[in-house]
C-alpha cells in the first residue's frame, strides 16, 4: 500500500509522493521492530514474559515512529509534515486492520490440525 499510494501521489505532486513513501517506510520499520520483539517469546508458557515483551515492543515501536517522523519533518523542509504524519498513522492503521486477513488460515482443515 505504501508504494501504491506514493506512486499515485507522485503523479499529483512529487514531494507528496516522497513524503508518503517516507512515512510508509517509517511505519514499516516500527512495525518490523514490534514484530521482532513481541514475538520473541511467542508460545512460551510464561504469560508474564509474553506480556512484558509485547509491551516493551510497543513502547519501542512508538519511540521509533515518533523519533523518525520528527527527524524527517525537521530535516527535510520540502516535506509537508501533515502529509508525513497522516501517511505514517494511516498506513500503520491500515496494516493493523489487514493483519487478521493476511494471517488467517487458508482452509478449515488446517484449523483442526
Amino acid at each position: 500500500m505504501t508504494i501504491v499510494l506514493a506512486v499515485l501521489a507522485a503523479f499529483i505532486n512529487t514531494q507528496s509522493g516522497m513524503t508518503i513513501l517516507s512515512g510508509g517506510m517509517i511505519a514499516i520499520c516500527g512495525q518490523a521492530f514490534y514484530n521482532m520483539r513481541a514475538l520473541k517469546h511467542y508460545g512460551s508458557p510464561n504469560t508474564g514474559l509474553v506480556l512484558l515483551s509485547a509491551s516493551r515492543a510497543m513502547w519501542g515501536k512508538w519511540l521509533i515512529i515518533i523519533a523518525a517522523t520528527t527527524a524527517v519533518a525537521v530535516t527535510i523542509q520540502e516535506f509537508n509534515a501533515a502529509v508525513l504524519y497522516a501517511s505514517v498513522f494511516g498506513l500503520h492503521t491500515l496494516g493493523a486492520l489487514l493483519l487478521p486477513v493476511l494471517v488467517k488460515k487458508s482452509s478449515k482443515d488446517e484449523l483442526y490440525n
